[in-house]
């Protein structure tokens, strides 16, 4: 709406609505979920530069005049937010960077996991919003919650985006953070064992010591 400068008759206040004419003061405030610059003839006005619903990634209490950012960590893509608190948490494996976002700023880095309302994509501590991925664990872009090493795998690291393969005569169960289970009499342990008993001696051959690798085969033996 275009206002003509009238002498005399001063705008109505930012936070405020002015509905009559003959006004000798305001009407009352905007309503929580709207703003009021200046000149709001309701205290729901519809949108324009000066007043509105409030827009996405802000929120408006009663009696806004300049609609309020949601903070780091939250955002918001939907109108009319009232209060802070209505602004929603960043959502699990990613990070909101920005005040008064209207989505998430992107993943979290390779090697951290982002809880929900991480405000960056590489926490430095762990914290209630994320962390550096734990040793035995592994996290790739965008994990939400640290994934354990595989079987066959370990991890004796933080912040590591992947596990690396079991060491040569040992074995490594699941979420193992290094290698020390020492293959057993009787078995052999190639790389990435992943049991105790995954590679027992076959029948012909024995082993009696420990953190075997492989089956020894005699020096002569030819290939038929």
């Amino acid at each position: 709406m275009i206002y003509q400068f009238i002498s005399g008759c001063r705008p109505c206040d930012s936070g405020k609505f002015c509905a009559h004419e003959n006004a000798t003061s305001v009407s009352g405030e905007c309503e929580a979920g709207y703003f009021c610059r200046r000149n709001a003839e309701s205290a729901t006005p519809s949108s324009n530069q000066d007043s509105g619903p409030c827009p996405e990634g802000l929120y408006c209490p009663v009696g806004t005049g300049e609609p309020q950012k949601c903070p780091k960590g939250t955002y918001s893509n939907v109108k009319f937010l009232k209060r802070e608190s209505e602004c929603q948490n960043c959502t699990e494996g990613n990070y909101c960077g920005q005040l008064g976002a209207r989505n998430v700023s992107g993943p979290c880095d390779p090697g951290f996991f982002c809880l929900k309302g991480s405000e960056i994509p590489n926490p430095p501590n762990v914290t209630y919003s994320g962390g550096p991925c734990p040793v035995g664990h592994y996290c790739p872009q965008g994990t939400s919650y640290p994934l354990g090493c595989e079987a066959g795998t370990y991890n004796d690291r933080t912040g590591q985006s992947n596990c690396t393969q079991c060491c040569a005569g040992f074995y490594c169960p699941s979420n193992s953070t290094s290698c020390v289970l020492e293959c057993p009499k009787g078995f052999y342990c190639p790389p990435g064992t992943k049991t105790s008993h995954e590679n027992p001696c076959p029948k012909g051959f024995f082993n009696n010591e420990t953190m075997q690798q492989s089956i020894r085969l005699p020096h002569n033996t030819l290939n038929v």
